[in-house]
């Protein structure tokens, strides 16, 4: 009969997978250094979750929140559907019940290394103010800060399609959008100007925001120091924008304290310019496998584009 000789090692093994704090010098494996930054904005998750648990349709290229894939279908009462597809952009659909399909390209985008999109200059319904800023290393706040001042979640992305899509159709609406955040997610920036909060600094509500232009009695945004002050400015049409907002996620949004809109928040440096914030709580977004369908007038069902 055999006999089996057992041997142990007395050092220390080449990885650790336990962490003591008499040894810092020793990285851990697999362990969690803080919580989510973004936990706020998903509040029925763990704030240790990864990509909302799961990997096989989103992934999260910064640490701060999955991206969605692919195919974005926008509809007026403010759902959002998601396809996964196999290219590298995303594509943006929303409502148009004049098509033969329900829905029209409202924007073709190509993700960028911070998974974020940058959002058309112009397009129905809407056009961009100012100038695009350059960005660098602002020191006070310290923050590396991306170029442009364009750029959103895709899902947020999304919503805004769907938003202006619906105003200009029911109102004729044309707004002004201004900024959002830089190419790398942070407060848009450039030297020689005032650092902008409120649009990603440091990693929190990255692509989450957007100023805008309030509305002219004629649906189409101005300028001006206080808006709210001038006879062009309609109570009526802006507050049209901040409900429509909410209807598609928008629920963090502010006015200027001269402002009396009903369910807008008031604070300073908001006179002449509104304030659109995603939150994902407030978005009603799901995942599906093919495109939506849509009811035709014979009874039948049928899927968009073939997939």
């Amino acid at each position: 009969m055999g006999c089996l000789k057992l041997t142990y090692q007395t050092t220390e093994p080449p990885m650790k997978v336990v962490y003591r704090a008499e040894e810092p010098d020793k990285k851990s494996v697999q362990r969690f250094l803080s919580t989510d930054p973004l936990a706020s904005e998903f509040p029925s998750w763990s704030p240790y979750n990864f990509v909302l648990g799961n990997p096989i349709r989103l992934i999260d290229p910064d640490g701060r929140a999955p991206v969605p894939p692919d195919d974005h279908y926008v509809n007026n009462d403010g759902s959002l559907q998601t396809v996964e597809t196999n290219d590298n952009f995303d594509r943006f659909y929303v409502q148009d019940n004049n098509s033969e399909t329900g829905y029209r390209l409202a924007g073709l985008l190509n993700k960028n290394n911070a998974g974020l999109v940058q959002f058309p200059a112009s397009g129905t319904g809407f056009s961009q103010y100012g100038t695009s800023d350059a960005g660098g290393i602002s020191t006070s706040p310290a923050e590396t800060v991306g170029q442009g001042d364009h750029y959103l979640q895709p899902e947020t992305a999304a919503a805004l399609f769907g938003l202006v899509n619906k105003l200009n159709a029911d109102y004729g609406f044309n707004i002004g959008l201004g900024d959002m955040s830089s190419s790398n997610g942070s407060d848009p920036w450039q030297p020689g100007f005032e650092h902008h909060a409120g649009h990603g600094h440091l990693g929190k509500r990255s692509g989450q925001d957007v100023d805008f232009r309030y509305l002219n009695t004629d649906g189409v945004s101005f300028q001006s120091s206080n808006a709210f002050n001038s006879n062009s400015f309609s109570s009526l049409n802006n507050q049209r924008v901040y409900d429509a907002a909410a209807t598609f996620g928008f629920t963090k949004n502010y006015q200027g304290t001269s402002g009396s809109l009903t369910g807008v928040t008031k604070v300073g440096g908001h006179n002449d310019h509104g304030h659109l914030g995603l939150q994902h709580k407030s978005l009603n977004w799901k995942y599906v496998s093919t495109a939506p369908t849509r009811q035709t007038g014979n009874g039948l069902n049928f899927n968009l584009f073939g997939r």
